[in-house]
Order: structure tokens, then C-alpha cells, then sequence
């Protein structure tokens, strides 16, 4: 394996699949989207919880394709309900922990 971990199964796996933040608050959520090797799809921007938008945002996600992963932060209870919609539509949600996300942060500063 290169010093840069590019021949690592995993990072294959990371860096050739469509990624979806999303931080996910009360009433909205923020959501930025990538494509494989940080091609920004779109820029973070705000999405209402009405089930219009929540809609509109599942079609926008499948539309990527099936190598897509939303990744969002508990935060609480209100990404419950953004998760398991998600999911319903059939899209891969990974809900980590906000302590996981400061470590692994820390690790990049």
C-alpha cells in the first residue's frame, strides 16, 4: 500500500462514490453534495423539512446514482425523521455521532 492509502480497499470504496452532508437542525437542514475526488455538485445550501422539499431532495440524491452515501450528524432527535425518509426512498444514511465527527476532525487540523 502507497504512504497515500490509494491502493487501501476503503478509500477506493470513499473516493469513488457521490457523498451527501447533511447538517441537519430544526425545521431545515443544510446539504452540500460531491462528487467522487471533491467535485463539488452543489454548494451548501438550505432545505426546508416540508415534504415538498424533502421530496425534491430525495429526487435530487437518486439522481446521482446508486453510489451515493448521505452522511449527517445526530443531532438529537430532529435527524430522525430526515433519516428514515431518506432511507424509505431506498438511500444509504450514515447518522454519526457529533464526539466521532470533533475527533476525526481533530485529527486533520
Amino acid at each position: 500500500m502507497s504512504k497515500s492509502g490509494r491502493h487501501d480497499p476503503i478509500f477506493q470504496e470513499v473516493f469513488s462514490m457521490n457523498a451527501v452532508g447533511m447538517d441537519v437542525s430544526k425545521g431545515k437542514s443544510t446539504v452540500a453534495i460531491l462528487r467522487p475526488m471533491g467535485e463539488v455538485v452543489q454548494m451548501p445550501k438550505d432545505v426546508s423539512h416540508d415534504v415538498v422539499s424533502l421530496e425534491r431532495l430525495a429526487y435530487q440524491i437518486l439522481a446521482l446514482g446508486e453510489d451515493t452515501r448521505v452522511v449527517m450528524e445526530a443531532t438529537g432527535r430532529d435527524h430522525e425523521p430526515v433519516a428514515q425518509e431518506r432511507h424509505k426512498h431506498g438511500i444509504f444514511v450514515c447518522v454519526v455521532h457529533p464526539l466521532v465527527i470533533k475527533e476525526r476532525s481533530e485529527g486533520f487540523a
